[in-house]
């Protein structure tokens, strides 16, 4: 069971991050959302940058949804489904703090951190579910 609750969190918390996507294309955007980071565009300009973000955004989504997938021994190998989390944690709080702005609310931003810091303390810091723990396929 718990293995299942694990999964479908790390699949929808990998979904969401489609919306940091959504304002380099000009899709489903609210006033303030942006594709600008506060660091990378000035630097880069804000093409370089949004492109940045695009590949931050997919590659979290990519790792939270194989992870999600990995924990159930469904097309990811069991075995790689904690480096993925960890990978996707990282990479999300990376995107976070360069494009604040790329999630449209407060709350989406907020939960976005607390799903990344809470999978990288339980993985990284606690190592924990453990396999006995979660019953491993």
């Amino acid at each position: 069971m718990w293995r299942l609750i694990i999964a479908l969190v790390l699949v929808m918390h990998g979904a969401g991050h489609v919306m940091g996507i959504f304002p380099v294309f000009g899709l489903w955007t609210v006033e303030g959302q942006s594709s600008r980071s506060w660091l990378l565009s000035g630097i880069l300009g804000d093409t370089a940058a949004s492109w940045l973000s695009v590949l931050l955004w997919v590659a979290a989504l990519i790792g939270f949804i194989g992870a999600g997938l990995g924990i159930m021994g469904w097309l990811v190998p069991y075995a790689w489904w904690r480096s993925w989390a960890i990978t996707a944690a990282v990479l999300s709080l990376l995107g976070l703090v360069l494009y604040w702005n790329a999630f449209y609310s407060l709350g989406s931003k907020l939960s976005a951190l607390v799903v990344d810091i809470a999978v990288l303390v339980a993985l990284a810091g606690l190592n924990w579910p453990s396999d006995d723990f979660l019953g491993a396929p």
